[in-house]
Parts: C-alpha cells; sequence; structure tokens
C-alpha cells in the first residue's frame, strides 16, 4: 500500500511540474545556429567562433582589414546601449531556398571571392538584433534578411562578414 501511495505521489508531482503557464524556451533550428553563435561568441568576444559563423570566402575578405570583429562590433553596442549590454536576436520569419536559388547564391559566391562553395542546402531567415542592458538604452535594429547556407557539414552565414549593426535606440524618434 505505501508503494503504491509513493508512486502515486511522485507520478501527480512529476504531471505538475511539467505543466505550467509559460511556454518552454524555443530550440533553435539548425540553419539559425550560426546566428545564435554569432551573438553568443560576440558576448563573449570570442573573435574565433565569431569569424567561423561565415565562409571561408567572406572571413578571408573581411581579414585584409586587421581590425578585430568582437571589438568593432562591441564598440558599436557600447556606444548604442551601453558598457554592459549584451546582444541578442529574435528569429521572424525563416524560408527554405530552393535548388534555383542555391545555384544562383552558388555562383554570387563565386564571383564575389573566387572560390566555390559547395552548398547543401541554404534558408533565408529575417532576423533582429536588439540588446539588453541594466541601466542603459536598449536597442533594436531593423529586421535584416540573412541567408544561411550548409556547406559541407557545418552552417554558416552566407555573404561578408557583419561589421555593422545599425542599432537604434528603442524610444529614439530619429
Amino acid at each position: 500500500m505505501f508503494k503504491k501511495l509513493v508512486v502515486c505521489f511522485v507520478t501527480r508531482i512529476a504531471f505538475l511540474c511539467g505543466c505550467s503557464d509559460s511556454e518552454p524556451e524555443r530550440e533553435t533550428l539548425e540553419f539559425e545556429a550560426p546566428i545564435t553563435t554569432f551573438v553568443n561568441a560576440l558576448n563573449r568576444k570570442d573573435e574565433s567562433s565569431l569569424l567561423g559563423c561565415f565562409t571561408t570566402g567572406a572571413k578571408e575578405k573581411f581579414g585584409e582589414s586587421q581590425k578585430s570583429l568582437s571589438d568593432i562590433l562591441s564598440e558599436e553596442i557600447k556606444k548604442a546601449a551601453g558598457k554592459d549590454a549584451v546582444l541578442k536576436c529574435s528569429i521572424k520569419d525563416s524560408e527554405k531556398l530552393d535548388e534555383k536559388a542555391i545555384d544562383e547564391i552558388s555562383k554570387q559566391y563565386t564571383d564575389e571571392y573566387s572560390m566555390r562553395l559547395d552548398i547543401k542546402k541554404a534558408y533565408k531567415v529575417t532576423v533582429v538584433f536588439t540588446t539588453q542592458a541594466i541601466d542603459a538604452n536598449d536597442t533594436y535594429t531593423e529586421p535584416m534578411e540573412l541567408i544561411t547556407v550548409k556547406a559541407g557539414g557545418s552552417w554558416y552565414i552566407f555573404g561578408d562578414v557583419i561589421d555593422e549593426l545599425n542599432l537604434r535606440v528603442v524610444n529614439d524618434e530619429n
């Protein structure tokens, strides 16, 4: 009898713990991973991981500038939102690209970077970057359309390295 009572009690607690008014946190989809990695790496000032979100051609092109990407973007965030602000992102929409679109961006990549990229999958993702800080300005970006591509076994942000976010203060009239 005692065992049945314990099992019933444990089952009821497990059921109640599983029910709540809040939704579970949304999992990142594989094609969103380079965008969330970009945000996390920037917040940690992890230059290697930050640049790893972009294709080889984009990294090589950016590497010619001899600047630290995390320093550039951190300075922009600091000016807009304050010293202790962190970057966040919100995925607003996504669309899987078809074979024709993939062929077009593959050709675009070859033209831009003078190298081939074997793209297996691609998505167009609409994202808004925001900042969050205690006692500072909250900022946002206009919705940005990014393309993420799967090449080899990894996902990347397609195109040039993002070195400017164009953050705006939430309550700014300009």
